[in-house]
């Protein structure tokens, strides 16, 4: 449990440690011998990421395929900040993401799957909902997450429309968190990001 804890809470560097995209042939860090447990997902495709293709779905099964058996694995994520306001209507966006979900779970029945990194939850039943909060008021930030206690936990919102299925009580977590902002007054000292 402490390394699913981990990488729950170390999913930044992880993950962006662990990023590939789809047939590139260079040597991603899992085959370099990453040793810490993450979510593995693609970065964002060289494509539209809000319009997959049925091509991503092979691409990312490729990468399933691949890293099956890594033991740093603790989840997949097929897709990375897809947006796009809910609608009656069934998009391209609702379609791939159902089918690289589905697939995922059906190439790797061990691991939980998580639909998409941040913002547009659009499979009601994915494994584990997520969000991306880059606030840098610690007060503000934990308002924004303080409904999680009463399961309506934080999620990326637009102001055109919800973009995600409704919370089912699912595991969640903030995946990306935390940022620098760099603050030009102030000047380089040793130990200093200025």
């Amino acid at each position: 449990m402490a390394q699913v804890y981990m990488a729950f809470t170390s999913r930044v560097n992880g993950l962006r440690a662990s990023r590939m995209c789809g047939r590139s042939r260079a040597k991603t860090d899992l085959q370099k011998g990453l040793d810490r447990p993450n979510w593995r997902r693609p970065a964002s495709p060289a494509g539209d990421n809000q319009r997959p293709t049925a091509s991503m779905v092979t691409q990312w099964l490729e990468a399933v395929r691949r890293d099956l058996s890594h033991p740093s694995i603790v989840g997949w994520c097929p897709l990375n900040e897809t947006s796009q306001i809910l609608t009656d209507r069934i998009t391209q966006l609702d379609d791939v993401t159902r089918a690289m979900w589905l697939a995922t779970k059906l190439a790797d029945p061990t691991r939980p799957v998580l639909d998409v990194s941040g913002y547009a939850h659009r499979v009601a039943e994915t494994d584990v909902v997520d969000s991306h909060d880059y606030e840098q008021d610690p007060a503000v930030f934990a308002a924004n997450h303080a409904g999680l206690v009463s399961r309506r936990p934080f999620m990326n919102t637009s102001p055109d429309g919800p973009m995600s299925a409704a919370y089912r009580g699912q595991p969640y977590f903030v995946s990306e968190y935390g940022g620098i902002w760099w603050v030009a007054a102030v000047t380089r000292t040793r130990g200093s990001l200025g």
